[in-house]
């Protein structure tokens, strides 16, 4: 099974689930099916719904890409983020609800392989269609908001998908170069999870040597004593204002999420060794 870019490492069923979190992941399970039953899903939940099937019996026990298919999809076959009925749902939301977001491509994808299915190049188009001038890749139809003030995690986030899908088969000429720039322009952000992203996305075009210094402080930073916060509350200010106005009540919680990426981004020595090694053979 293709990993889930969210999730470092691999997912299968060899996971030794406490009782009590099996019945809780059981539960939201049978929520789940209620609210697919109603036609009410989001892109993300149907992935969610299938990790968490694999978690427990090492396989998919319900089809979720016939789900994504009959509900997350637009008149022309394109994946949507959130079915006709969810959008319903939220506040003053309206048409908006209709996105075809990177990562509602990139989960349709991730359904479809685990299904088996081979088909990258439909999805590959779609990715194509989103390169930015700038060499992001987001849909600018789902929000105007200009590229600096976006959040730094979602772009490299979205860039991580984009990158991962099309380097499945060989890039367009030229291709591979800007995405390096752009990764290699942004300096370190204050998030563990943007740079985890931009690890991957470096990783999925043979760029690891074009990481930026300071990851280590980062990390020490986000220290806490159960594990690792995503961001330094003490560093964050708003994407969209530049400054502390909207972050000064803000909390750091620790994640087991984020802990195993800051575990995964503790091996970028070692890994930008071994591509080193590669590409002097």
């Amino acid at each position: 099974m293709r990993k889930y870019l969210i999730f470092p490492g691999r997912l299968d069923g060899d996971l030794n689930l406490l009782p009590e979190w099996r019945n809780w992941i059981e539960n939201w399970l049978y929520d789940l099916n209620e609210r697919v039953e109603r036609g009410c899903i989001s892109s993300t939940e149907c992935v969610q719904g299938a990790l968490c099937e694999i978690a427990l019996h090492g396989g998919t026990a319900s089809d979720w890409l016939s789900v994504e298919r009959k509900l997350l999809r637009d008149e022309e076959c394109r994946p949507m983020a959130y079915s006709h009925n969810y959008g319903r749902r939220l506040s003053h939301f309206e048409g908006q609800w209709r996105q075809m977001t990177v990562y509602a491509i990139y989960n349709s994808f991730w359904l479809s392989e685990l299904q088996g299915e081979k088909n990258i190049a439909k999805y590959q188009r779609l990715i194509y269609n989103l390169i930015q001038p700038d060499g992001f890749i987001y849909n600018p139809s789902v929000s105007d908001t200009q590229r600096r003030n976006r959040m730094k995690s979602e772009l490299l986030m979205s860039l991580a998908m984009g990158t991962e899908l099309l380097s499945l088969e060989k890039m367009k000429r030229g291709m591979r170069e800007r995405f390096e720039a752009v990764l290699a322009c942004m300096p370190m952000t204050n998030s563990i999870s943007a740079e985890y992203f931009r690890y991957q996305a470096l990783k999925n075009i043979g760029c690891l040597r074009q990481y930026p210094e300071g990851l280590g402080k980062l990390l020490r930073k986000c220290e806490a004593f159960e594990g690792y916060h995503d961001f330094c509350v003490l560093d964050k200010t708003d994407d969209y204002m530049g400054t502390k106005k909207r972050t000064q009540h803000d909390v750091s919680i620790h994640s087991p999420l984020i802990a195993a990426m800051a575990q995964e981004l503790s091996c970028l020595g070692e890994e930008c060794l071994r591509q080193g090694v590669r590409e002097a053979a």
